[in-house]
């Protein structure tokens, strides 16, 4: 990371076109996304986590329970808004959280080990074993997480603390350090400091008269925060981090742990940071594509439909084109940031492309994940810089279509001012519609058949049927029987195996475990392919509104898309359609739907899904495991018919 001072009046100019944007975009992002307490995402039902019936206990309660070791023992259930995600210098996915109870109490609390990635803004539902660790509350590798809701219209706000907060931090029973305590890991500032005895994993702080301890050790970006911290030991600094009143049994303190370059700002100070072959490696090894997350400098990124370079001496990634699939096709491959980069005014991109024909390469980018701004990358075999100027931007997006993609460097430059503005991430069903499923009643027996809608035409709330389909069941049994039937009623296409699922209940037959694909192949041929099935409530199950059996678990199949003829019991692929059996729950925003099994497609290795509409189409891309879109699931209109 370098630094260099930047000409002050833009600075006040960008300021001021932030905070008028911030104003406009708070007022009109009033969108329905996935939550599970309400059908608004920005309604937060505070009510309901205060309700005691509900089982939860507030984080402040359990800090407080665990620093006078009163708290009950065994798994708790807490909720929150995610004030900082990263990762540590083994990958693990941790972050922190903090809410305020029916009191007005504030705390904050570590999650250690994560399951699943989350984004800051994210509410939580967490359930687990609260600990100390060297007196810091955390949830370690917690048994449930799910997300309440995409994003808290209520931002989390920062506590600006002065000298007076840090003083006597050494002592363990002073008045400042027990009040402290309880605010758990809160994510706190401190303003106005100057830096000293900067090492790899501490420095230290000054307010003052008054020293704090800065801790950034054992973190996927330390080197990067030490040098951000050290090419700054000459300035006027303020610092966002989170409070740990250490104790180990011996030794005091209160200190910021630090987690991202980010939160270090340097008035009239601006930032570049690079990305290349030297901090972005691990592609993946699927020659198909590739999908992960990379931390550099604190910042979270992911790339989708990757795969790694040929030449490392140029390119350190290569993005893949778009594959139309079915429908639309899958999304192209990309690269983006998924925690902001505040403020963002240059961005410089070295890349080169496959061919010089088809559609251009697009960077995008913009004051949130939707990136609305498109500047198109010129085609070109050859290395090819491009630089882009530009203002009030937290986030971009690199993608390609048509022609592979091979990005040699990407350096941003940015003034790390601010906090990005609040964003509720848009809903899926905005805008769109769907039918509960025609299912079949009867007895299931072989022969068992239904003609159910492949087209539709809406008038107001209901529909009229345009086209038909007749799906037909058939066990194993009488398919080997009756090998010639295997042509007309083996499926293999998604919207054929979503609508078969949620007709009957049940997958097709040529769908079989991995343990029985070599016979099956001998009677489906090609058209064997595998399913398996999970009730887990962690992963992508978090991105729907699964409606749960009596134990708290959803029950779903994973039934496999083959995208060419190499598919085979050892070689999936990317192509799911994901059947949750008992449907989605009303009572989690699944407004209109029936108790019918709801089907779900993925290309893209569960990165993101879309809905099946019941009506021979899917709904628009979702997020799943990734943040490839700027929608969460939300439900569509539910038409009814005349």
């Amino acid at each position: 990371m370098k630094t260099r001072v930047r000409n002050q009046f833009l600075k006040i100019l960008i300021g001021g076109l932030f905070a008028v944007f911030a104003i406009s975009f708070t007022h009109f992002s009033d969108f329905n996304a996935h939550d599970v307490k309400g059908e608004e995402a920005e309604l937060v039902d505070c009510a309901y986590y205060f309700d005691e019936s509900n089982g939860y206990t507030s984080i402040y309660e359990i800090v407080s329970g665990l620093n006078s070791s009163t708290l009950q023992s065994g798994t708790h259930k807490t909720w929150g808004t995610v004030t900082k995600y990263y990762l540590d210098s083994s990958q693990n996915k941790n972050f922190y959280m903090q809410s305020t109870d029916k009191n007005g109490n504030t705390a904050g609390i570590m999650i250690y080990r994560s399951s699943i990635s989350v984004t800051e803004g994210n509410v939580l539902t967490i359930e687990g074993f609260p600990t100390l660790y060297n007196n810091l509350p955390e949830f370690e590798d917690p048994s449930s997480i799910e997300v309440d809701y995409a994003a808290n219209s209520s931002p989390i706000e920062t506590l600006v603390t002065s000298e007076s907060f840090w003083q006597n931090g050494t002592d363990r029973n002073s008045s400042q350090f027990l009040s402290a305590q309880s605010l758990g890991t809160r994510k706190i500032s401190i303003q106005n400091i100057a830096l000293s005895s900067i090492y790899s994993t501490t420095a230290t702080a000054t307010i003052g008269s008054t020293n704090v301890v800065l801790y950034y050790a054992y973190l996927s970006n330390s080197s990067e925060i030490y040098n951000a911290l050290y090419s700054l030991s000459a300035q006027t600094v303020n610092l966002t981090g989170y409070l740990h009143c250490f104790f180990n049994g011996y030794e005091a303190k209160m200190q910021l742990l630090i987690r991202s370059t980010s939160d270090i700002y340097a008035e009239g100070v601006d930032y570049s940071l690079t990305i290349d072959a030297s901090n972005y490696t691990s592609i993946g090894t699927y020659s198909t594509g590739n999908y992960d997350e990379k931390s550099i400098s604190g910042f979270i990124f992911e790339h989708y439909r990757a795969i790694a370079p040929i030449n490392s001496n140029q390119e350190f990634i290569i993005l893949l084109p778009y594959v139309n699939q079915s429908g639309d096709g899958s999304a192209p491959g990309a690269l983006y940031n998924t925690t902001a980069i505040n403020d963002i005014f240059n961005i410089a991109i070295t890349y080169h492309t496959e061919s010089t024909y088809g559609a251009k390469p697009v960077l995008s980018y913009g004051v949130n994940p939707l990136c609305e701004t498109q500047n198109e990358l010129n085609l070109s075999t050859v290395a090819t810089t491009v630089s882009l100027a530009m203002s009030d931007v937290d986030f971009f997006k690199v993608e390609t279509s048509e022609t592979r993609l091979f990005i040699h460097s990407l350096e941003i430059d940015y003034a790390s001012e601010g906090p990005a503005p609040a964003f509720s991430y848009l809903s899926s069903g905005a805008n769109g519609v769907r039918i509960n499923p025609i299912t079949y009643s009867g007895e299931l027996t072989n022969g068992a058949s239904a003609s159910v809608p492949i087209s539709i035409s809406q008038s107001g709330a209901h529909y009229t049927v345009q086209t038909t389909k007749t799906y037909t069941y058939y066990t194993y049994e009488h398919f080997a029987a009756n090998p010639q039937l295997v042509a007309q009623a083996a499926y293999t296409e998604p919207e054929d195996v979503a609508a078969f699922y949620t007709i009957f209940g049940t997958y097709p037959s040529n769908y079989v475990f991995r343990s029985n694909y070599s016979s099956a192949y001998s009677l489906f041929g090609d058209a064997t392919r595998c399913v398996s099935v999970y009730s887990r409530t962690d992963g992508y199950a978090t991105s729907v509104p699964y409606q749960a059996d009596y134990s708290g678990y959803p029950l779903y199949y994973e039934c496999d898309i083959a995208f060419d003829s190499s598919y085979s019991s050892n070689n999936r692929g990317v192509g799911r359609v994901v059947c949750w059996d008992y449907g989605f729950d009303p009572a989690k925003g699944a407004v209109g739907y029936d108790d019918s099994p709801v089907a779900v497609y993925s290309d893209d290795h569960y990165a993101t899904f879309q809905e099946y509409l019941n009506a021979g189409s899917f709904g628009a891309r979702f997020n799943a495991e990734m943040v490839r879109t700027g929608y969460v699931w939300g439900p569509a209109m539910t038409l009814l018919p005349y």
